[in-house]
């Protein structure tokens, strides 16, 4: 079985906008939970960078999927009208690859 699909987002926004940011996620998150294929989303702001969230995302599905049938989704509409109005600089997706053989978990 293929590893599930891993991917990192990172916005900034600046502090004074985070309530607006987290309700706007929050409405997007509870639609995330439904998705059969979202396995796991976590956000974690960056301690020593205020402003700076990563959303933790885990699918089971792949990049093309992803880019062709998840991100079409007419709920990300809402979401990103929001935070383009209150993010600073560019947003960054990371998808990441698994390397066998250091996997553990407790």
């Amino acid at each position: 079985m293929p590893s599930p699909l891993t991917v990192h987002v990172t916005i900034t926004i600046d502090p004074s906008n985070l309530p607006t940011f987290y309700s706007a996620l929050k409405t997007l998150s509870e639609k995330l939970k439904q998705e059969p294929e979202c396995l796991y989303l976590n956000v974690f702001e960056i301690a020593q960078s205020p402003g700076v969230v990563r959303l933790v995302e885990m699918w089971d599905a792949d990049v093309e999927w992803m880019m062709n049938v998840q991100s079409k989704k007419e709920y990300y509409g809402p979401f990103f009208e929001v935070v383009e109005k209150i993010q600073v600089g560019e947003r960054k997706v990371e998808v990441l690859a698994v390397k066998e053989g250091f996997k553990f978990a407790k």
